[in-house]
């Protein structure tokens, strides 16, 4: 019994050394899904509303998935680190496509991010993302949280429908062996083409 106890001494030793950031827990997905999900209390239901109806156009749009989270602090966690822990958490977006982005505010820490998945990351990069934060840190710094947030969210919005985005799925890939199967027919076609061509002319 004395190694297991060691070890167990030795875990715990080696939590306790963790900073307390390291084990905050991000906010337990909600039970039905919303655009807005305003834990921080920042958001009018007006602003609520703006943000659900760009979230359709957006998924009507392009196919992506976008959620606004406000929340008091982050317990010492990197901004960019609770955002994704969130957008993976939560499985924000298409699986398959990891077509999710997450729009994140903590309202004690004055922190703001924007999360995108993988498969827009070659969209929402990190100079685009700085443009768009641009554009709404007045609002921010002055404390209007809501009407900052939901131009955010209206900016970014606007600017992944205006990319021409259109995210394909896995069920909507090439399919492969039909492709394959096409071209033999072809190629057979084009060879019988040719045979028939060379027999009239010689």
């Amino acid at each position: 019994m004395r190694p297991m106890r060691s070890i167990c001494t030795c875990l715990l030793a080696l939590l306790l050394l963790l900073p307390l950031g390291a084990l905050a827990a991000v906010p337990d997905r909600p039970a039905a899904f919303a655009y807005a999900v305003d834990l921080a209390g920042v958001l009018s239901a007006q602003e609520e509303e703006e943000v659900a109806a760009w979230g359709d156009a957006l998924a009507d749009a392009t196919g992506a998935s976008m959620v606004l989270l406000t929340v008091d602090g982050l317990d010492g966690m990197a901004a960019r680190d609770y955002a994704f822990d969130v957008l993976n958490g939560w499985g924000i977006g298409d699986a398959s496509r990891d077509d999710g982005v997450l729009l994140l505010l903590a309202v004690a820490d004055r922190e703001v991010a924007v999360e995108p998945g993988s498969g827009l990351d070659s969209t929402l990069t990190v100079a685009v993302t700085d443009d768009l934060l641009d554009q709404v840190v007045d609002d921010l710094a002055a404390d209007r949280f809501g009407e900052g947030m939901t131009r955010l969210y209206d900016l970014t919005s606007q600017c992944l429908i205006e990319s021409g985005l259109r995210a394909v799925s896995l069920d909507e890939t090439v399919d492969f062996d039909s492709l394959y199967t096409k071209c033999i027919a072809w190629l057979t076609a084009g060879c019988l083409g040719v045979r028939l061509l060379w027999s009239v002319l010689f």
